[in-house]
């Protein structure tokens, strides 16, 4: 994205987001008369970032926007792809050109039929963005965490806003309209980083920020912080053997985004023992999975995918049965499935891949333990999937008798093949929470029968 760098002294504006220019070059879809079918997808994004570091007292903002296309061609048996950010609508008859000439049957995917539709999408004329609110937000989370004893080392935060649209030029056309308030922050500890964030899909002075704080401040409590005001004068242990094992919310993030791996139409493909179960009681019947885009709290993140299909509603897992998958099209004719509205581009340049929209584990299933390993702690690793359904993180938490902390356990290495875990699931908790780092997914705390 290109950007403008602004001084905190000032702020800076990012320029409005343009329909009419969504509107010319989805136009550019009937180029290529002679085609089976041509697809353009028109993304036209705006940002606004800032970054704080509080050891130095530096804040560094930016504001700009991007605007990109994607095309796909289907010719007989041929198919062909371009895609990159563009400058006008001249720019995007060249990109349908140029993926008209790199069509190839070996690069064929199956192509998307959905049906014509007439674009009724609110044509929503928001505010430019200003780094100025990302700026506030950045020294108001900054001094929160300062508060209760965090070494804060950085804190990001993004406001966005973008509009999508997909044409056919056999007569679809979507359009989407989507905000969202990102704030990541990092704190250091004498054990290790803390990384965590708060996200909502709106523009906002506060996308969570009150959780984000609750989550740094029970991470630091676990480590025996010196400075956090609420830690307990309990020395650290290891985990003691034969204990069940609940994993809070952002501890379990890290498995409920492998779920969304683990479920999506990719994996089943790359996996035929995982299709095969569909029907089957894979997990324990506590485990509920779905994915609605109407129950998330801020409306549905998205109504429809970049493919133009409508994103229904999925249930995924029931009562530990194995029911569905998440689907691009491609992926959905290639199992025999019926497509969902789950095909998603992670950018201009990338192909529509199964994701999810709205994931929720269904809270308050199964049971909970009165003794157990309390983990409420993740300390941050860079990779907690270094390779297809492997989890490996670094926690700490509490051991718990009764109901009550006796002491605490010193961080180590919690690694476990995501299946097989979850097999030994006994109950959710109700404290869900949408958590970024979860996939946007509605995680509850997570109750195992014990340790990988």
């Amino acid at each position: 994205m290109t950007t403008t760098p602004a001084p905190h002294e000032r702020s800076t504006p990012s320029y409005p987001l343009s329909w009419q220019a969504v509107d010319e070059a989805c136009a550019a879809v009937h180029g290529v008369p002679h085609a089976d079918e041509v697809e353009l997808w028109i993304h036209d994004a705006r940002e606004a970032v800032a970054q704080l570091v509080p050891a130095t007292g530096r804040t560094t903002a930016a504001a700009g926007g991007a605007f990109g296309a994607a095309c796909r061609l289907w010719h007989g048996d041929g198919f062909g792809a371009a895609s990159r950010t563009v400058s006008g609508t001249d720019d995007v008859d060249l990109l349908v050109r140029e993926a008209a000439h790199a069509a190839s049957p070996q690069r064929a995917t199956a192509r998307p039929t959905p049906e014509p539709t007439t674009d009724d999408a609110p044509r929503v004329q928001p505010d430019p963005l200003d780094t100025a609110a990302s700026e506030r937000l950045v020294h108001e989370t900054a001094a929160r965490l300062r508060a209760v004893g965090a070494d804060v080392q950085v804190v990001l935060a993004q406001q966005y806003q973008w509009i999508t649209s997909t044409a056919t030029g056999s007569g679809l056309r979507r359009s989407h309209y989507h905000e969202q308030t990102r704030v990541l922050v990092r704190c250091e500890t004498r054990h290790g980083a803390l990384l965590e964030a708060a996200e909502a899909q709106q523009i906002t002075a506060d996308p969570g920020i009150d959780a984000l704080v609750r989550r740094i401040t029970a991470a630091l409590d676990a480590l025996d912080d010196p400075d956090c005001p609420d830690a307990l004068d309990c020395p650290a242990a290891p985990p003691p053997p034969g204990l069940p094992v609940v994993l809070r919310p952002q501890v379990a993030a890290p498995l409920v985004a492998g779920l969304s791996w683990l479920l999506s139409g990719t994996t089943a493909l790359s996996t035929p023992g995982l299709e095969q179960a569909v029907g089957r009681r894979l997990f324990p019947s506590c485990l509920h999975v779905d994915d609605v885009p109407d129950a998330h709290p801020d409306g549905p993140p998205m109504t429809f995918d970049d493919e133009g299909q409508p994103a229904r509603p999925v249930q995924l897992v029931d009562e530990g049965r194995l029911v569905g998958f998440l689907h691009s099209w491609d992926t959905a004719r290639r199992l025999g499935h019926a497509p969902n509205g789950r095909g998603i581009r992670m950018g201009v340049g990338a192909q529509p891949m199964p994701r999810p929209i709205a994931l929720r584990v269904a809270a308050g299933r199964g049971f909970m333990p009165d003794d157990y390993i309390d983990l409420d702690c993740r300390l941050e690793n860079l990779v907690t999937m270094p390779r297809a359904g492997r989890i490996e993180m670094i926690v700490a938490g509490w051991a718990v008798r009764g109901g009550r902390r006796t002491h605490r356990i010193a961080p180590f290495e919690f690694h476990c093949d995501l299946l097989k875990y979850l097999r030994l699931l006994r109950g959710t908790g109700a404290d869900a929470e949408i958590l970024p780092l979860a996939d946007g997914a509605s995680t509850p705390s997570l109750h195992f029968k014990e340790l990988p």
